[in-house]
């Protein structure tokens, strides 16, 4: 198991095998997804204006 869970699932290790390093995937997607969203809002909102 690596220490970190993006390259430990890229490298075919089973994420689900640690619910810290599912979690943190987790976390990560939800993060990412958010931020991609804020920035899609604030460019909209600079296109209005």
């Amino acid at each position: 198991m690596s220490v970190f869970g993006i390259p430990g699932a890229a490298f075919g290790e089973n994420p689900l095998g640690d619910p810290r390093i599912s979690f943190t995937l987790f976390f990560a997607v939800v993060t990412w997804v958010s931020l991609r969203r804020l920035v899609d809002t604030k460019s909209l909102y600079a296109q209005r204006c």
